[in-house]
């Protein structure tokens, strides 16, 4: 969400709680529970996105890899 959030804020400024809320399955509500928890606990949810990306890049590096394999020699 907080991804989202910071797209919305570069491409359209305006009323960033609804705009983020219509592009998500959230309400208005619970996106500006999210911002507050956000700006709260700033370190600590960057931390955790920063992990997130890095597993995410890991897991692709894992599967292409595998995809190699599985084409076989020579390809």
């Amino acid at each position: 969400m907080i991804r989202t959030l910071r797209t919305v804020q570069k491409e359209r400024p305006a009323d960033v709680v609804a705009t983020v809320a219509g592009m998500t399955s959230l309400s208005p509500t619970q996106v500006a529970a999210a911002v507050a928890y956000y700006a709260d606990h700033r370190d600590e949810v960057d931390a955790r996105i920063a992990a997130h990306e890095r597993a995410v890049k890991e897991a692709e590096a894992t599967w292409r890899r595998q995809q190699e394999v599985l084409a076989g020699p020579g390809r």
